[in-house]
Order: structure tokens, then C-alpha cells, then sequence
């Protein structure tokens, strides 16, 4: 579902190899892919799973939905209310000795 496309992204974007599969880190391919993760634009990626075995083509935008979707799973899950605040639902108990 929408988590394990999420997960295939992250992998996209941060854990890229070069030809030899030496790990490569482009923070300007990081920042850039990101930002059209935002817009949520219609550009086509690539997508594959770490055996290889799975090979998607997602648009930008499907991403985005897929985010927000799941975002918006773990606020139900969670019981987050905007009025309350994000940390409404937890009670610190702190003794004072």
C-alpha cells in the first residue's frame, strides 16, 4: 500500500549507489526530489525494491497522496486533535523529590 511506496521513495532518494555500488549522497538530489514530493508534480519515477524484484513508475503526486494518506492514518491512530494540541493525549508524570 501507501507505506511501502513511501518506503521504496525513501529509498530512492536516500540510498542511491553508484555503478560500482558504492553509496552516493547528492544533497542536491535529495533537496530537488523533495521538492517536487511538495508540488506534487506530475514527473514519472522509478521506483525498485532493494532485491530488485519489484519496479514501480509513480508520479510525484501519487507520492504526495500516498504521504498525506498515511499522515493522516497515524493522526486517527493517534487521537490528535488540532484544538488539543499534538501532545494532548500523553500525560508527563514527573516527581519532584
Amino acid at each position: 500500500g501507501d507505506r511501502y511506496l513511501l518506503k521504496l521513495y525513501r529509498d530512492y532518494v536516500f540510498h542511491q549507489c553508484a555503478d560500482d555500488e558504492t553509496p552516493v549522497v547528492d544533497f542536491g538530489g535529495i533537496v530537488q526530489s523533495l521538492n517536487k514530493l511538495d508540488v506534487g508534480t506530475n514527473e514519472k519515477i522509478t521506483l525498485m525494491s532493494r532485491d530488485e524484484q519489484t519496479i514501480l513508475i509513480v508520479t510525484y503526486a501519487d507520492l504526495k497522496a500516498c504521504a498525506e494518506r498515511s499522515f493522516g492514518e497515524l493522526l486517527q491512530d493517534g487521537n490528535y486533535t488540532q484544538q488539543r494540541g499534538m501532545n494532548a493525549g500523553y500525560i508527563e508524570h514527573t516527581q519532584f523529590t
